[in-house]
């Protein structure tokens, strides 16, 4: 079953916790082989489920010719853009050969800065800018034309705060794989988490993360996956995933996935935070799903495997 849930109530009830609950009869082990249905809801709308994406460039090389970005560094305020003098700013290449900084020069008064550079070595290397305000570094969007200025080169940084600022889930999904030959069963969870202030969010220490998450018992093979913070501020502790990474205003995707033994099913997975799109993906046709007002939307196929 796909589901989708408006969970603004849940977020309103202070320190609830929801169940959902994952009744999977022992019986049901085939893979679903279901196809695509139409299927529509009156729930809200779930963003895409999170899929595999080739990240390879399919646009012709621009070949080697000489090159140039200028752009500024600016930080926002209360009421105003400022830009922001006197920082290093970085130019990046990542190949397939090589991956090290090009070149680097502080910003002018008015925040400016310029590179130009020339391309080498392997034609689908990655080119971006990069900036390091209050400890933290922020990145340009990788540089696809020979000339980039204006809006796409620049770079927004901000203040930071260990105070306990909200992070708000805009959405999770959790994708429930069929068993496996010993009976366990893959599951993947990813969030969007939002930081709607003007700061970055840091942790003052590893002890004070900045984003936590309750996750079921009994699990094993913890791995990070494609996820918008570094894999090693994500660590297990006392039965929560604890994140130590910054959080800049914004929108972060951050996903992980780990094996749930056959004994805890049916599964109770707690929702803690209450989040705008909840969704729920199961590979099993026998399997049901209940808790935090659900509802039934379109069958969805994921890598060439059907879930519902």
């Amino acid at each position: 079953m796909t589901a989708a849930a408006e969970c603004g109530r849940r977020s309103r009830a202070a320190g609830r916790v929801v169940a959902l609950a994952l009744a999977i009869a022992a019986s049901a082990s085939a893979s679903a082989h279901a196809q695509t249905r139409g299927a529509t809801s009156a729930a809200p709308q779930a963003s895409p489920t999170p899929q595999s994406v080739d990240t390879a460039d399919s646009t012709p090389p621009l070949g080697n010719g000489p090159r140039l970005v200028s752009g500024r560094i600016v930080r926002p305020t209360a009421d105003t853009i400022l830009p922001v003098p006197g920082i290093w700013v970085t130019i990046h290449r990542v190949g397939s050969d090589t991956a090290a900084p090009m070149d680097s020069m502080r910003t002018k008064r008015d925040g400016s800065f310029t590179f130009r550079y020339k391309p080498f070595g392997d034609p689908n290397a990655v080119y971006f800018v990069s900036a390091s305000y209050g400890g933290i570094a922020y990145f340009s969007e990788p540089l696809k034309s020979a000339r980039v200025t204006g809006d796409d080169a620049e770079i927004t940084v901000f203040d930071t705060t260990s105070a306990p600022i909200p992070l708000h889930v805009r959405g999770r999904h959790i994708v429930v794989a069929s068993p496996r030959a010993d009976g366990t069963r893959e599951m993947m969870e990813v969030y969007e988490l939002s930081n709607d202030t003007t700061v970055t969010r840091i942790a003052p220490d590893d002890a004070h993360p900045t984003w936590t998450a309750v996750l079921p018992p009994n699990i094993s093979d913890f791995e990070p996956g494609q996820t918008d913070v570094s894999p090693q501020t994500m660590r297990l502790a006392d039965g929560q995933l604890a994140v130590v990474a910054p959080f800049a205003p914004g929108i972060k995707q951050l996903s992980f996935s780990f094996r749930a033994p056959a004994k805890d099913f049916p599964l109770s997975i707690p929702v803690q935070q209450g989040a705008t799109v909840l969704e729920v993906l199961v590979e099993e046709p026998a399997a049901q799903v209940s808790g935090g007002g659900l509802a039934r939307v379109a069958d969805v196929s994921v890598q060439g495997q059907a879930f519902s």
